[in-house]
């Protein structure tokens, strides 16, 4: 489950962010690629 504290800094204020256990799978690009880009 996504840590909040663990969220990267250039995540954009809101209810969903991306934390740093993220192993850029794809899948958030894939299913909601107008939200979620890599930085």
């Amino acid at each position: 489950m996504a840590d909040k504290s663990e969220s990267w800094e250039d995540n954009v204020p809101g209810n969903w962010y991306v934390d740093k256990n993220c192993i850029l799978c794809g899948v958030c690009i894939d299913v909601a690629s107008a939200n979620f880009k890599e930085s």
